[in-house]
Parts: structure tokens; C-alpha cells; sequence
């Protein structure tokens, strides 16, 4: 049986918001954990911003605001990168990476809570970044190693 044209549209439509759907509830997982639920409440079930912000005690744009660089972050390349390495980083790399480029923490507030020196965050990041990029690379010429996530 074929669809009609405007029907095989709209399934068209809802099959890709829902692998979007999916997608970023899952790198949404990786947010700090208050981030990670305003995200699935607002994109993933559909609560208004609004709503949440009366409960929260915000204005509602400033919730609309933090939701939209939330989005942005966790569709930037760098996030993206990140999250498919986080296997292959060793446990301060991972603290690092989490904290600044996932979480969105500042170098200073992660220099702080891992207890090394700024310089010694920035260093480390720079290595994950490096290994995000050598991935990406290998990922780009070799497509078979690799495999197509």
C-alpha cells in the first residue's frame, strides 16, 4: 500500500523528530544533572518554558535563553567529539572533559574542584581535543576501522 504524498511526509517528519528526540535526550545525559532535566522537560516532553520558569522562580527568558545554549552546546562539534571519545580518555582526561567541555564548567572551576592548576586543566584539554581530532581524522580516511558512528 502507498501512502498519499502528504501522509508519507508527515511520517517522514515525526520518524526524524523522534531520532532527533533521541539523540539529544542522549546528550543530554551527559549535561550536569539540573541541565540534563531542564533539557528532556522542555525538548523531550514538551513543558513550557514558561511553566518551569514560574516554578523555578525565573523569568521565563531566561529559562528560553539557558535552553537555547544548552541546545547549542550539546550540538557543537566539540561536544560531539567528546562524548564519542570518552572510552579512550584516561580518568583525569575524563574528569576534564566532562566537567568543562560537557558540563560547560569553566577551566578555573574545574582547575578548582580536580585540584590541579589551571595551566594543567588547559593542557589536558588540549590533549582531548587532539585525541577528539585524530579520531574524527581516522574516523573521515578510514570509515571501515572505525565503523559509521
Amino acid at each position: 500500500m502507498v501512502l498519499p504524498l502528504n501522509d508519507s511526509i508527515a511520517r517522514q517528519k515525526q520518524l526524524r523528530t523522534l531520532r532527533n528526540d533521541d539523540i539529544i535526550a542522549a546528550r543530554a545525559d551527559l549535561l550536569a544533572p539540573e541541565d540534563r532535566d531542564l533539557i528532556k522537560a522542555v525538548v523531550i516532553n514538551g513543558q513550557s518554558a514558561e511553566m518551569i520558569a514560574r516554578i523555578a522562580g525565573v523569568r521565563g527568558s531566561t529559562l528560553r535563553k539557558r535552553v537555547r545554549k544548552l541546545l547549542k552546546r550539546i550540538n557543537s562539534p566539540d561536544f560531539i567529539d567528546t562524548a564519542r571519545i570518552l572510552p579512550l580518555l584516561n580518568p583525569t582526561q575524563l574528569a576534564i572533559a566532562k566537567a568543562h567541555i560537557l558540563q560547560g564548567k569553566s577551566i578555573r572551576a574545574v582547575a578548582s574542584e580536580t585540584n590541579l592548576s589551571y595551566h594543567t586543566v588547559r593542557k589536558t584539554l588540549t590533549q582531548v581535543r587532539a585525541i577528539a581530532a585524530g579520531v574524527k581524522n581516522l574516523k573521515k580516511n578510514y570509515p571501515s576501522l572505525i565503523g559509521s558512528n
